[in-house]
């Protein structure tokens, strides 16, 4: 299972950690998403990783908080069985731009 490839079902432009500008490729439109491994609970037993278990932060940025497009993230998750936590939307001053934190386990 590839986290890339779930976030891709939503339509959504998506980039691993962020986007970079160049003079050809400006940052896509809101909303998108980012995702990053946060960190690792490896199942491990007699010094060896038994089950490797990542942990992924993902970023929704939106212009405004949309219930509907943080739906569309959620049915992808769900619809591919991975379990999620999200925390409070955030509104970014700088950015003028919200963003919500979702967190998924990869095994």
């Amino acid at each position: 299972m590839n986290l890339k490839d779930i976030l891709n079902e939503t339509g959504l432009p998506v980039a691993y950690d962020h986007f970079t500008e160049t003079d050809t490729t400006p940052i896509p439109a809101l909303p998108y998403l980012t995702y990053n491994e946060s960190d690792s609970v490896n199942l491990m037993a007699d010094n060896i990783v038994l089950k490797k278990i990542s942990n992924y932060t993902i970023e929704l940025y939106t212009e405004y908080k949309t219930p509907s497009t943080e739906l569309l993230l959620e049915n992808a998750l769900m619809a591919n069985k991975l379990p999620f936590n999200s925390s409070q939307t955030e509104w970014i001053e700088e950015e003028k731009m919200f963003v919500k934190y979702y967190y998924v386990r990869m095994i």
